[in-house]
């Protein structure tokens, strides 16, 4: 199915276009095996505005020559760019690359292509591409997985060595703006021709944000053939190695975990080698390669490349890494296993470090003086370097420690770390070794002693107030990407609701408080996006009470149909907590609501959610601050939830208002945005 030049469609597979699983929705199979041109769906020639929702796309399996379809293609066969095309919603099976995008060139580019809630499975090479001739993809809440599939058909085939990358992203434009956003990866395969196996690989420029993904499993034996060059990498940023030019790498919020294999192979969790003039902030991630990986030659957490020649700046904040596993690969001064490396050899370089946690408890079985370290920093004397409020936590031997220029310092009863320290100093000045508490090898939450211990404390880091789960960082903020909930706040007996007529009636009791501030309560169209709309104050003097307290709230404009609750509490310290969702539905039988609008400020293009009880037709009106018409669009909305989309690049920057209209009832649902 081809999309030539056309604009503003949406291809819905769903029946009658309604809510439906997807073994009900519209297939498409391609059966030709070996053409690297195929798709079953393609964009091209100026297709804009195009929503390509809830299809099953399915490709023949890709045999050993390693050609197969691009089963869903944003194209590049015309001179002409597309423009805000969505797919979403899909389930894309085999081919060679499950979901592409790939313009023309650099200098007529595809622009603001979104890829979401998507599932790419048993893909030979990419699942999700976007490669050069593309710019401000946003690559988001998507599933990628083999689901049981294994490359190149036969798992002992001896077929040329493949790689396999979950998320690519290769636009070599300095403009650039790119969002790869909690994605969940998963590709395990039993292939032996298999030789890299990734989860998220990078090689752009401009802005990358790389934020929230979650990757559980890269596994692969890994090709017995080839004992050299095989590697398992959960992120890589390694725009430096392929020239191109400057970028900033936001690197936050992702969870690394199960990365296994038989074969001699390469273990890291983030590798990055960056261009020249780039800064890196690697930020609140958890890294954990605990698995046996018996044959590995390396393991390390996060790494920092030397690329000669190419000075950039590393920004490495309340990250925690785990490594694990037993070695029986090595030799003499061989380092076999690091938390958090740095080899950086430039003179031009940045590198600051702080309220990191690096546990190492990987184990050695072989001969040889094997290093196992927390950190690593080779060159401390080249660049400019600014380390402290680290944590390590060392369990094993031979050598366990950290290490600080040519020298490794052991952490042993022997050997006190004080040896690092004054090697380290000005550097790691309040560092430590401790024993940390997580909660498990691939959960690495603080738990037990370590959520209170005063030596996990770290300092605040302007620009960095939540942690991974978005909880706030205190002013003496735990190191690693965790912030312990060290007390409840308040004990919630209760939160309910109700509905009384034409409104929605909250209601609920704590039996305790301490230091709140008081209750926000959330309201959303869809129990997933929610938004402030009340604060209440605690009614405890100065925020402590230890007798029971009620509490209740009258919503007078409840959403037409669902509306969801749920109650924020916030202490005097900036931290929270979150209570049960209560749903409420309305007692109207017809209605109108508009949920969540993003991005918010926008630049390009506006999506909004607005909610209908019934199919109907309506005129979406987009307004200035004094009322006039700008556009005017009209829209076929399904019952339930519905995603409106539209151009504002050519606004000026200012305040605007959306109108909605419900053409055969007359009903209004209004909103506002910035650009």
């Amino acid at each position: 199915m081809q999309i030539n030049g056309g604009d503003n469609i949406i291809l819905d597979g769903r029946p009658g276009g309604i809510a439906s699983t997807a073994t009900n929705y519209l297939t498409i199979n391609d059966v030709f095996v070996g053409s690297n041109t195929n798709s079953n769906i393609e964009l091209l020639n100026a297709a804009n505005n195009n929503t390509i929702q809830f299809i099953n796309c399915n490709a023949a399996n890709v045999l050993a020559n390693g050609a197969g379809s691009r089963v869903i293609a944003v194209g590049s066969t015309s001179s002409t760019g597309n423009t805000n095309n969505t797919i979403s919603n899909c389930v894309v099976t085999g081919g060679l690359r499950g979901i592409q995008d790939i313009g023309p060139s650099d200098a007529v580019p595809n622009i603001g292509t979104i890829i979401q809630n998507n599932t790419i499975q048993n893909f030979s090479a990419i699942g999700i591409m976007a490669g050069s001739g593309q710019k401000n993809c946003t690559i988001q809440s998507n599933f990628i997985s083999m689901a049981g599939y294994n490359v190149l058909v036969a798992p002992t085939s001896t077929g040329a060595a493949v790689g396999l990358v979950a998320i690519q992203q290769q636009s070599t434009l300095s403009s650039n703006v790119f969002n790869i956003l909690n994605n969940t990866i998963s590709l395990v395969t039993t292939s032996l021709t298999v030789t890299n196996l990734m989860g998220i690989t990078d090689v752009g420029t401009g802005t990358e944000n790389i934020i929230g993904n979650t990757i559980t499993n890269l596994s692969a034996p890994l090709s017995t053939t080839a004992t050299t060059g095989n590697s398992v990498i959960g992120i890589t940023a390694n725009n430096g190695i392929v020239g191109q030019g400057a970028s900033t790498i936001n690197i936050s919020k992702n969870k690394i975990a199960g990365l296994t294999s038989t074969g001699t192979c390469i273990f890291k969790g983030i590798e990055l080698f960056p261009a020249n003039g780039s800064t890196l902030n690697i930020n609140n991630n958890f890294v954990s390669i605990t698995e046996p990986n018996t044959a590995a030659t390396t393991v390390v957490g996060i790494q920092f490349g030397n690329t000669t020649g190419f000075s950039y700046t590393s920004n490495v904040y309340f990250n925690s890494v785990r490594i694990g596993g037993t070695q029986t690969v090595g030799g003499v001064n061989y380092i076999a296993s690091v938390g958090i490396a740095r080899s950086d050899n430039n003179t031009g370089s940045v590198f600051n470090m702080k309220n990191n946690i690096c546990i190492n408890d990987r184990s050695y079985t072989g001969s040889g003086s094997v290093f196992g370290l927390a950190f690593s920093n080779t060159n401390p004397t080249v660049g400019s370097i600014s380390i402290d409020y680290n944590t390590y936590s060392v369990t094993q031997s031979p050598m366990m420690g950290a290490r600080w220029g040519g020298f490794v310092y052991p952490v042993t009863p022997a050997t006190p770390a004080s040896s690092y320290f004054v090697a380290a100093a000005p550097n790691e000045t309040n560092s430590s070794f401790a024993t940390i508490d997580v909660v498990s090898n691939t959960d690495l939450h603080l738990t037990g002693a370590s959520q209170t211990a005063t030596a996990l404390r770290g300092i605040t880091i302007a620009g960095l107030a939540l942690d991974i789960d978005g909880h706030n960082r205190p002013s003496t903020p735990a190191r690693g990407a965790d912030e312990p909930a060290i007390t409840a706040p308040i004990q919630l007996l209760s939160f309910i609701g109700k509905v009384q007529g034409n409104n929605n009636q909250l209601e609920w009791n704590t039996t305790s408080e301490t230091n709140n501030s008081g209750f926000e309560l959330l309201r959303s169209v869809d129990g997933k996006n929610f938004t402030v709309f009340a604060r209440i104050a605690s009614k405890a003097i100065d925020g402590t009470s230890f007798n029971v307290l009620k509490y209740d709230f009258l919503d007078a404009k409840p959403f037409i149909g669902n509306s969801y609750y749920q109650l924020k509490q916030v202490d005097k310290d900036g931290k929270f907590s979150l209570s049960n969702i209560v749903l409420l539905k309305s007692r109207n039988t017809i209605g109108l609501a508009i949920g969540k609008v993003y991005p918010n400020p926008a630049s390009e293009k506006i999506n909004m959610a607005v909610t209908s009880l019934e199919n109907t037709d309506l005129n979406i009106n987009l307004l200035d601050v004094f009322g006039n018409i700008l556009s005017t669009q009209s829209y076929a909305a399904i019952a339930g939830d519905n995603t409106v989309s539209f151009n504002v690049e050519k606004l000026p920057a200012g305040a605007y208002y959306v109108k909605v209209v419900q053409v055969s009832t007359g009903l209004i649902a209004t909103t506002t945005f910035v650009k």
